[in-house]
């Protein structure tokens, strides 16, 4: 799982956050919600203080409802009287741990979204993007339904390679891929595959 106290999901380079990133390219690198396609299959909870001056609680109203309209899991905890202090994080790390101890996320879901913002982060759960470019963004969403891995979207993306057993996949007899995106695509199993 994953929990976010008093989170910037969107950086404001008009705050002190300038000096850190210096520019909308580095705020993008490492905005949660330029990313939150990749949180499908991760639950997440936002804990926010309503009187945060240093980080607006309106950042994490931001990332729930971008969750909530992908249709992903999130919850939000709004802490009336308190801002952006220690005691924010005091108050509720045994709601964090619980929740820690009993979250999964599977090893292998069926379906998986993966947005990336900087060249070096090429995929998740077994499935990998190779860059068109250098420059802007990746994207790929691909799920294993009706026998096939069927590559849905890709933008940025000039191939899709997945990992044996990737989205649950039988790593031993690895379906056939479908290219649903309407445009050339690599799309293949890594080395190792049978």
């Amino acid at each position: 799982s994953i929990t976010s106290f008093f989170g910037d999901s969107k950086y404001d380079l008009t705050t002190y956050v300038r000096g850190l990133l210096h520019d909308e390219r580095g705020a993008h690198q490492v905005n949660a919600l330029d990313v939150v396609d990749n949180a499908r299959s991760v639950p997440v909870l936002l804990i926010h203080g309503e009187d945060d001056v240093t980080s607006p609680i309106r950042q994490s109203q931001m990332l729930a409802d971008a969750m909530r309209a992908h249709g992903f899991r999130s919850e939000i905890a709004r802490i009336a009287g308190l801002g952006h202090a220690g005691t924010l994080v005091a108050r509720n790390l045994s709601t964090v741990i619980d929740r820690a101890a009993t979250a999964s996320a599977p090893l292998a879901p069926a379906r998986v979204t993966y947005r990336s913002v900087r060249p070096w982060d090429t995929g998740a759960y077994g499935v990998h993007l190779r860059r068109a470019s250098p420059e802007g963004d990746a994207f790929v969403d691909v799920e294993l339904r009706e026998g096939a891995v069927h590559v849905r979207l890709a933008d940025g993306v000039r191939e899709v390679v997945l990992d044996p057993g990737a989205l649950g996949a039988d790593a031993a007899r690895p379906p056939a891929i479908v290219n649903d995106t309407g445009h050339a695509l690599g799309a293949r199993w890594a080395a190792g595959a049978p």
